[in-house]
């Protein structure tokens, strides 16, 4: 269901970069929360602070979704560094051809 929703948010921005979260609200219900992009190009995404703490205080951030329209499912440079910076799994979808990523997952993190 969230796939779906999450395909829906997109369609819906496209040509624009869209972003949300999946957000789990209790162990077998897990929701896409659509959030606002604002950045300025259509090629990169910022989500918006207010739209992820709305998240964080509703359950559980479990990943960051975001689309690339017409573009390639793999991870921008930018897209790297937000994964590595968020701790949290990224899924890229296009809502043109309606495919998704594979899940990437963040860095293990090690200590020295």
């Amino acid at each position: 269901m969230w796939r779906k929703a999450a395909m829906l948010h997109a369609q819906e921005q496209d040509p624009k970069e869209s972003c949300g979260l999946l957000v789990e609200l209790a162990p077998d219900a897990v929701i896409y929360w659509p959030c606002e992009n604002l950045a300025n190009s259509g090629e990169e995404f910022s989500m918006d602070p207010l739209d992820f703490a709305a998240a964080e205080d509703s359950g559980t951030v479990l990943a960051v979704i975001h689309s690339h329209p017409g573009g390639s499912l793999n991870l921008s440079t930018m897209d790297e560094k937000g994964l590595r910076l968020s701790g949290l799994s990224w899924f890229i979808l296009d809502p043109r051809s309606e495919q998704w990523s594979d899940e990437y997952h963040p860095p293990v993190r090690t200590t020295s």
